[in-house]
């Protein structure tokens, strides 16, 4: 393949990152070569920024797309962050706590849980994420909330039936397990973030590779010339991709840009 200049987008949750929530060094060691040849390296993450950490900018990227397409940077400028209003954000947190169902708020500054109604999902929330000071807070306590997305979790409590609608008629919705969802201002995803930092750079014509390994992956990749789906990736999403290749412990990363010889 031609070795022009490529934009190349990797998600981070099982992609860039392992089981163990490590970048394996191959990985690490592949986006610097990958750069050096001169091609630009994104991070594109349903992630909010807040959860984007030191380690993983310190990998050395050329942006970030965040919160499913609704926070970009590129280098040190923003592009993109689209908060949802805090008057629909508030009656929608109201729906959510009267319906029993847990959620936690993404923002580019903290991650918003509820302390008081649900302490028993706070507290697991917290425990899973050690060593993250000040990223967590509740969302009484934020003056003013900026959240740009949320993600929601069913209990055999919850009356999701009743919510469901109602956030569909206002959102996006993206469901990984039938108890699990994330939500989205409407019209945006990573796809559309890949379009924002195409149109920002004057890069219409670049190719573009994408490497994901879940659903909210699945417009990214069908956005990109070339959408590499992780091992252990979905079902939907290997069969939506351009290439399989192998999982991040596996060095997944670093085979696919030698596939497509953007690396050597």
């Amino acid at each position: 393949m031609e070795t022009r200049k490529a934009l190349v987008f990797f998600d981070i949750d099982g992609t860039l990152l392992d089981r163990q929530q490590q970048a394996p060094e191959s990985a690490v060691q592949a986006i610097a070569q990958l750069r050096a040849n001169g091609h630009l390296a994104f991070i594109n993450t349903g992630r909010c920024m807040a959860m984007v950490s030191e380690e993983i900018q310190a990998i050395g990227f050329d942006g970030i797309v965040a919160s499913c397409g609704t926070h970009i940077t590129v280098g040190s400028q923003t592009l993109e962050n689209i908060l949802i209003p805090e008057d629909q954000l508030q009656s929608i947190i109201q729906l959510l706590i009267a319906n029993q169902i847990d959620f936690w708020l993404e923002g580019p500054d903290h991650v918003y849980l509820d302390s008081v109604t649900h302490p028993a999902f706070y507290r697991k929330f917290l425990s899973e994420y050690p060593g993250w000071p000040g990223l967590f807070a509740d969302f009484r306590d934020a003056k003013p909330l900026r959240v740009n997305k949320f993600s929601y979790l069913i209990n055999r409590h919850s009356q999701f039936d009743q919510v469901e609608p109602i956030l569909r008629n206002q959102f996006d919705l993206i469901i990984h397990r039938e108890d699990h969802g994330e939500v989205i201002p409407k019209g945006f995803s990573k796809a559309t973030g890949i379009d924002q930092v195409k149109t920002f750079l004057g890069q219409s014509g670049a190719k573009v590779f994408a490497f994901g390994d879940s659903l909210n992956d699945l417009d990214m990749l069908k956005a990109a010339d070339f959408g590499i789906a992780m091992g252990g990736s979905r079902s939907r999403l290997i069969e939506l991709s351009s290439h399989l290749t192998d999982s991040p412990a596996d060095h997944g990363i670093a085979n696919a840009l030698r596939h497509y010889q953007l690396i050597e």
